[in-house]
């Protein structure tokens, strides 16, 4: 078995925007992970219906549940029904006796640098502090730093009962089996080793068309237009401070080159 078992979980049919698009992401996420070497990283995609092209063999693996698809209107069940599938492909893992896993969200990007950076004999956790956001198509990249808090493809965990204790027990305390937002502070709190590589390794694509979404924040829901406006040319300067150009180098790395989602890409 691989050093890594990247679990994917792919959202039904039922939910997605756009089944094609979903599928064309899936594919480009594929590419990312099949770039890196067989020994290093193998994949399980764990979803409903299995989309058309996925290739299977003993680096590429597919299961697929028989739970009833979540309500496309219901953000909770949609959150639920992705939580179960890691769920599944973790246990899947350690069943097959896997040594560490990555939990790598179906329309996200990840470097072929990637093992050059991987301490994995003094560390029990990796994390992805920086890493990069990317509207499909632009020429643009953001830098997104805390990426660990924003992206779930921004962790490899090292598959033991211990960081796991309710998904492979026993135990209750929630550390790796949680919220990729609160993994960190929870290993911190039973004292794990944690490499934190500040090298962009992970791109966290939006407005692709087939992302499921969950819909306007809470916190911008109440705004008023003009509050709403303000934040909007707040976000707009950010992201033009953090832009990085997608070079034919980055493109490269992350496996874009010939591809359809970076037909805006080609350098001028």
């Amino acid at each position: 078995m691989s050093k890594i078992e990247a679990i994917v979980p792919l959202a039904s049919s039922r939910v997605s925007k756009n089944w094609q698009q979903t599928c064309r992401m899936l594919e480009s996420t594929m590419r990312t992970l099949l770039a890196l070497p067989p020994d290093f990283l193998s994949i399980s995609v764990v979803g409903h219906e299995r989309p058309p092209g996925l290739p299977e063999s003993n680096r590429c693996r597919w299961t697929s549940v028989d739970w009833a698809p979540p309500d496309p209107q219901d953000t909770a069940a949609k959150v639920q029904d992705k939580g179960l599938k890691v769920q599944f492909g973790v246990r899947d893992a350690y069943r097959r006796e896997g040594s560490w896993v990555m939990v790598v969200d179906a329309d996200d990007l990840v470097s072929s640098r990637l093992p050059e950076f991987c301490d994995f004999t003094n560390h029990d956790a990796i994390c992805f502090v920086n890493g990069y956001k990317w509207e499909v198509g632009s020429r643009w990249l953001e830098h997104v730093p805390d990426f660990h808090r924003v992206c779930g493809t921004s962790w490899i965990m090292k598959l033991v009962p211990e960081f796991f204790p309710v998904w492979l027990g026993p135990g209750t305390a929630r550390i790796c089996d949680q919220s990729h937002s609160k993994v960190h502070e929870a290993l911190v709190s039973i004292g794990a080793k944690i490499q934190q590589i500040r090298t962009p390794l992970s791109i966290y694509c939006v407005n692709s068309g087939a992302n499921t979404g969950h819909g306007a924040r809470p916190e911008q829901a109440g705004l008023k237009i003009v509050e709403r406006t303000a934040r909007a040319l707040r976000i707009s300067a950010r992201q033009i401070l953090r832009s990085r150009r997608l070079t034919p180098k980055l493109l490269q790395e992350f496996s874009l080159y010939d591809h359809k989602l970076c037909r805006n890409t080609s350098p001028d």
